[in-house]
C-alpha cells in the first residue's frame, strides 16, 4: 500500500499538550498544516495502590516504563515515597530510556523493537520475580501482560495516571467545523473514545474522516467503535506515523 501524502493536508493532532511534539513536528516537516487540539489531558491518580507498590520495590523488582510521560509521573511520585530506590528498570524504547537516565537512574533493559509486545516477550527476568507496571491503563496491554504471567512473572500493576476526556472550546469547534481535517491522529484508546464524545460538537462525521492510529491495537479498537478509514503507524515513533499504511 502506498504511503500517505501529507503535503498541504490538514491534520488534527489530538495528543495532550504535556506530551512530546516530535510526531507533530514530523507531519509539519512533510508539509502538513497541523492543528494541535488535544482531546484528553493527563491527570495523576490518587490510587493508594500506587504508593503501596512503590514502597514494596526492591533490588529484585522490575519496573516497566512504557513512555516518557509514565517515566516523569513515576519518578515524581517515587521521590515522595522512597529516598534511595533500588530496582531494575525496563523501558519500552530508547527515548524513554534516555529520559530515565537523565533523571539519574540506570536502565537495565530496552527491547529490540519499541513496543510492549516485544518488551513482555524479551524481558530477562527470573521466574517468580515481581514485575511492576505503573501506567495509564491496562487497556490494550492485557495480552502482553498475560505473556509475562505465563512466563512466570509475579505481575503487579497500578494506575499511576489517567486520561480525562476534554470538550472542544468554542474557538476550536469553529475552527474544525470550518476546515474539516484530512486526517486525525489518535495515540490511545482514550483519544478514540474522546473523539467519539465530541462528535455532537462537529458538523461533519468523525467516523468518515480518515484517522491515523498509534498501533494495530488502537486501530482495532477504533474499528470496533465505528471508524471506517483507518491507517496504522508502523511504530510509535515519528517516522512510524509518517509511514502509516
Amino acid at each position: 500500500m502506498a504511503k500517505l501524502d501529507y503535503h498541504k493536508k490538514q491534520i488534527w493532532y489530538t495528543r495532550p499538550f504535556n506530551q512530546t511534539d516530535e510526531i507533530k513536528e514530523a507531519f509539519v516537516g512533510k508539509g502538513a498544516k497541523v492543528s494541535h487540539i488535544p482531546l484528553i489531558e493527563l491527570v495523576v491518580s490518587n490510587d493508594p495502590k500506587v504508593n503501596t507498590d512503590m514502597a514494596n520495590l526492591n533490588e529484585k523488582s522490575w519496573v516497566l516504563i512504557a513512555s516518557p510521560t509514565a517515566a516523569q509521573f513515576f519518578f515524581q511520585k517515587l521521590k515522595k515515597i522512597k529516598s534511595k530506590p533500588v530496582f531494575k528498570i525496563a523501558c519500552v524504547g530508547l527515548k524513554t530510556a534516555s529520559l530515565v537516565e537523565k533523571l539519574g537512574h540506570k536502565v537495565s533493559f530496552v527491547p529490540k523493537e519499541e513496543n510492549m509486545y516485544t518488551m513482555c516477550r524479551e524481558l530477562p527476568f527470573n521466574k517468580g520475580e515481581e514485575i511492576y507496571y505503573f501506567g495509564v491503563s491496562l487497556k490494550g496491554n492485557e495480552e502482553n501482560f498475560k505473556t509475562l504471567v505465563k512466563r512466570g512473572a509475579d505481575l503487579k500493576s497500578s494506575k499511576l495516571y489517567h486520561n480525562k476526556s476534554l470538550h472542544l472550546v468554542k474557538e476550536n469547534t469553529v475552527k474544525l467545523n470550518k476546515n474539516r481535517p484530512d486526517y486525525i491522529v489518535l495515540t490511545s484508546y482514550s483519544c478514540v473514545d474522546a473523539l467519539v464524545n465530541v462528535q455532537k460538537q462537529l458538523k461533519w462525521s468523525v467516523f468518515n474522516c480518515p484517522i491515523i492510529c498509534i498501533g494495530p491495537l488502537t486501530s482495532r479498537y477504533a474499528q470496533n467503535r465505528g471508524f471506517e478509514q483507518i491507517y496504522t503507524a508502523e511504530s510509535p515513533s515519528p517516522q512510524g506515523f509518517i509511514n502509516a499504511q
